[in-house]
């Protein structure tokens, strides 16, 4: 089955795609098509989801998915499906290791990504700090890349570099949080079972950063 590879595909052709409320919509065939798109987009994003809870529920964890599939305003449609997965021994905590189908940042065909998070918008300065002593567990080469954020994620920036110039880079303020995660990078040949295999082998690797980040807060 290819239905993963689908809700990328379906994040790539309608990512910032305006919305029109049905209401609004006076012409039939407009409004049909528009709801068409709204059907299918509540459809992926339910089989992204189901994805995810099946991961989390395998490998012990609780899951927070994604609720919806238009942006913050409502204007266009997302760029991107979420999933944030919590052990329960941390639940407190504001860390995650979160999955995404996204458009990457600097633009290009639709991806899968797994990152240790949080979420900087809504986390004072200390828990913040906090989630960048990851840099205090070095990863391992070749395994998971240092994602480097401004603001946002949105901002993010790859870092194929050690710890130590990250925590410079930090400590410097040229940016604000540091993410350890992948890419997985999915086309048509890329199946459900690779996929789901690929994202729960990613989350392995980032687990011990994650119970070490969190147990400190």
């Amino acid at each position: 089955m290819n239905e993963l590879f689908e809700i990328a595909e379906f994040l790539n052709e309608t990512h910032d795609r305006e919305y029109t409320p049905i209401s609004r919509i006076s012409d039939s065939k407009v409004k049909c098509a528009e709801k068409q798109v709204f059907s299918i987009a509540i459809e992926k994003k339910n089989k992204f989801n189901k994805m995810a809870d099946e991961i989390a529920i395998k490998m012990g964890l609780s899951c927070e998915t994604n609720k919806r599939v238009l942006s913050l305003l409502s204007t266009n449609y997302c760029r991107y499906f979420w999933a944030k997965l919590k052990s329960p021994v941390y639940d407190e905590s504001p860390e995650t290791i979160s999955i995404f189908c996204e458009i990457p940042p600097e633009g290009g065909f639709a991806r899968y990504r797994v990152a240790l998070d949080i979420n900087q918008l809504h986390t004072g300065k200390m828990a913040l700090e906090t989630h960048n002593r990851l840099l205090e567990k070095p990863i391992p080469v070749g395994q998971l890349k240092y994602y480097l954020c401004k603001t946002k994620s949105s901002d993010m920036e790859c870092y194929d570099i050690d710890n130590d110039k990250c925590k410079t880079l930090i400590n410097e303020g040229t940016y604000k949080k540091v993410q350890i995660g992948s890419i997985i990078n999915v086309d048509s040949h890329t199946d459900d079972i690779a996929i789901t295999k690929m994202v729960e082998n990613d989350i392995q690797l980032i687990l011990p950063y994650y119970e070490y980040v969190a147990s400190l807060i």
